[in-house]
Parts: C-alpha cells; sequence; structure tokens
C-alpha cells in the first residue's frame, strides 16, 4: 500500500513515519521550503519526498495522487493567545486539513486516518473520564485560543467530508512525551518541573508515549472501522503526581504549592494589553506561554482508550518509562538552549 503522510518532520508525524517504515509501506511525504528535518534526516534515502506546501491546493492534490491512504498529522501547536498567531494556525491546521480532505476526495484514497485533537473533541466534566461520545464543550477556549477554534474547525470539516463519502477514521491521541519533541510544544505539560518550579496548578492529564500515539494511527490504518473515533492515550495523572514523578526522576522534593486553576481562567477575562504582559512574563520565567497555562486550569484532561484497545489492539507504554524518557530529553534540550543563550550572553530565564 503507498501512503501519504503529512506532518512527517513534526513530533507524532516522524514517529509515524518510523512505523510505516518498519511496516513496509511505501511512503510518500511532504516537507516545506524551511522544514526543520532533525527528526527524518535518517529516513529521507528510503522514501518519496515532495517539496511544497499543503495550504496549496494544487500541490495537495499532487502529494495525494497516486495513494491508496493518507494519514494527515501535519499542523502546528501553537496554544498561544496572541491574536497575531490566528494566521499561522489557521493555515497549518485548518487550511492544510481542507486541501488534503479535498484532494483525498479527488483522487479517491481507499482510507484516511485523520490524526484529531481532544481541543475539537471535548473534554469530561470535572473529574470525568471522556470517551468519544463526549460532546464539545471548549466554546470559552474556542473563542480565547486560535489553536482550538482551528481544531474545532478542522474536526467540523472532517465531518462534512465523512458525510460526503470519504473513507475517514479519526484517532485522537493525548498529551504526549517522549524524544522528538524538538520545539518542546507537546513537553510543556513538564518543562517547569524540569526547571524545578515549585507550584502545580490543580487538574490533570492523560500523559501518553509519543510512540504509542504514533502505533494508534498505523492500528487504524490497518483496522479502524470507516466513520469511527478512537482515543489513543496511556495513563490519566493528576497534575501534582505528574510533578512528583519528575521530581523523582530529577532527585528533588516534588512540588508544594497548589495553585487554584481559576486564578488562570479569572486572567482569560481581562482586556489583551494585560494578558499580554502577563504572557510575556510567563514565557520569560517559566519557558510557558498563557494560552497552555489557560487550557492547564480546565481541570481534569482525563481520557479512556479502551474502544481503541479492544477494537484495535492498541497498547501502551507506562507512564513511568514515558515520563523518565521524556524528563532526559527536555533536560537536554533545555541545556543546549541555556549554553546558547549564555554564549550569546543571554540571561538564562
Amino acid at each position: 500500500m503507498k501512503v501519504f503522510l503529512s506532518g512527517s518532520s513534526g513530533f507524532i508525524g516522524s514517529w509515524t513515519l518510523r512505523r510505516l517504515i518498519e511496516n513496509g509501506y511505501d511512503v510518500r511525504i511532504s516537507i516545506r521550503e524551511k522544514t526543520n528535518l532533525e527528526n527524518i534526516n535518517n529516513y529521507l534515502d528510503k522514501i518519496e519526498v515532495l517539496k511544497g506546501d499543503l495550504s496549496d491546493k494544487e500541490f495537495a492534490l499532487a502529494c495525494v495522487d497516486g495513494c491508496d491512504a493518507v494519514i494527515h498529522t501535519a499542523g502546528k501547536v501553537i496554544p498561544s493567545i496572541n491574536p497575531k498567531s490566528n494566521e499561522e494556525v489557521m493555515s497549518s491546521n485548518y487550511v492544510s486539513t481542507h486541501n488534503i480532505l479535498f484532494a483525498s476526495e479527488q483522487k479517491k484514497v481507499k482510507k484516511f486516518v485523520f490524526l484529531g485533537s481532544i481541543f475539537g473533541l471535548g473534554k469530561g466534566s470535572g473529574r470525568e473520564i471522556a470517551d468519544e461520545s463526549v460532546e464539545f464543550n471548549l466554546k470559552g477556549l474556542m473563542k480565547l485560543i486560535p489553536y482550538v477554534r482551528a481544531k474545532r474547525m478542522s474536526e467540523i470539516i472532517v465531518e462534512e467530508f465523512l458525510k460526503r463519502g470519504l473513507p475517514i477514521v479519526r484517532v485522537y491521541p493525548n498529551f504526549c512525551l517522549g524524544e522528538g519533541d524538538i520545539y518542546l510544544s507537546s513537553s510543556k505539560a513538564i518543562v517547569p518541573f524540569v526547571l524545578g518550579v515549585d507550584f502545580y496548578i490543580e487538574g490533570g492529564i492523560n500523559i501518553q508515549w509519543v510512540g504509542d500515539a504514533a502505533s494508534s494511527l498505523i492500528l487504524a490504518l490497518e483496522k479502524g472501522k470507516v466513520g469511527e473515533k478512537y482515543i489513543s492515550g496511556g495513563t490519566n495523572l493528576t497534575t501534582y503526581e505528574i510533578g512528583e514523578k519528575v521530581s523523582q526522576i530529577l532527585g528533588r522534593n516534588p512540588p508544594r504549592k497548589n495553585i487554584n486553576p481559576y486564578i488562570f481562567r479569572a486572567i482569560a477575562k481581562l482586556p489583551y494589553p494585560i494578558i499580554s504582559v502577563l504572557d510575556n512574563l510567563f514565557e520569560r520565567r517559566m519557558k510557558l506561554d498563557l494560552g497552555s497555562v489557560i487550557i492547564s486550569s480546565y481541570g481534569y484532561w482525563f481520557y479512556s482508550d479502551n474502544k481503541a484497545r479492544k477494537e484495535l489492539g492498541y497498547k501502551s507504554r507506562p507512564a513511568e518509562e514515558t515520563l523518565k524518557e521524556a524528563v532526559m530529553y527536555v533536560k537536554k534540550k533545555l541545556m543546549k538552549k541555556i549554553k546558547a543563550n549564555e554564549a550569546e550572553g543571554k540571561s538564562v530565564r
């Protein structure tokens, strides 16, 4: 089977590329002019590479032409509250999704695996563990954060193409950790604890090894039922439990101060100029954008992947192994950045 994989240089995408090659698929990918190839340099001689941007409809058609299936992982994780990010977020997430769906419909692909987002799907109430039947309930975040808006819009357009007959299977990974997160976008869940922050925001997430997320996409290609949604995940952990485990790995005391998440929800209602100042402060002091903090303030992002385990044969790595790999990777990346800043005479923080 010939498969077109979008977003192959990204965090989940690069692991998906690895899995496709390991399983013997004939793979085509696309890369943009300034794509960072750090994650996929070792695989370029084993695959077909097209150069262009999926925001171009004609290029999207060329990418899909002659392929039996598509796995669509392209998109940038930019949870910024800055409205200036809107154009880039929409282009990389929504526009590219629309174009690749349209191209797949025109070229009559046999299967389309869509990497969905829990931000486009919804979450449980309180500590409730959500599954594929959850109704979208993130309208507040959607209005504030362009990334959440783009993911919801992508979800809606996928539904439309599914109704038109495109054979789509949807997969929703959780908060992925591990090697290959070159921009530390998904790893922001642990970056503050690696840096030694002594507080945590009450809440929790489902952490998942990125290699398992990639495997769930291959399983969806091979076994997924058209029209179905499959959540893939790992372990539901409170924010404190994550901070505690990261601290143990690094030989530190766990975070002590519990911050009420409603403080950050209140910040989200302030005038944008004030939010912008706070956003810069968070980036400087904790290597976090305020958008990520506000997302975490929405409590518990807990999910069940029982359906994927039962229908696809999905399995996940233990949380302790995932966190150990991720902490070592993040620490290495941060040290490299710190040394680069010191060489330029910049402040570490």
